[in-house]
């Protein structure tokens, strides 16, 4: 799980096609319509809901059989960083990046049209999370650690 733009999507949709796997769309848990973000309370539960339906799945392989015939082994998932939480207790500084983050997201004019209100919103989340952990700019998760 990430923030916008950082190319969820394209990687989460190749993986599921070839694994043969259900895709789940990230930004869907993060957002409600209109690209409102979702309320924390909101986003933790759906964050918490897709958690359920892949830990511990990862590490049974009677639950794909599919994937054990392609040589793929079950795999434990040690940690996951989520997006959006309440409490983040990890901080990437992403000063060198930001630019490149909000450019990369006014390309998606099929979702942010024109994209002039990007900058500052993406400015503004970075400001936000960075006086948090003690940065300019910064991305926030809540590192799981999973048994």
């Amino acid at each position: 799980m990430g923030g916008s733009c950082v190319g969820k999507t394209t990687v989460s949709r190749r993986l599921a096609e070839t694994l043969g796997v259900p895709h789940i769309e990230l930004d869907a848990l993060h957002h409600d319509s209109g690209w409102q973000e979702a309320p924390a309370e909101v986003l933790q539960s759906r964050a918490s809901a897709a958690l359920d339906a892949v830990f511990p799945s990862s590490e049974t392989g009677a639950i794909f059989p599919e994937l054990l015939a392609e040589g793929l082994k079950p795999h434990k998932v040690k940690q996951v960083f989520i997006a959006g939480a309440l409490d983040p207790d990890v901080f990437v500084d992403i000063s060198r990046t930001l630019g490149a983050k909000v450019r990369a997201l006014k390309a998606h004019r099929s979702q942010v049209g024109k994209g002039e209100w990007v900058e500052q919103l993406l400015t503004a989340w970075a400001l936000r999370d960075g006086k948090r952990g003690g940065l300019r700019h910064a991305e926030a998760f809540k590192r799981m650690v999973l048994g």
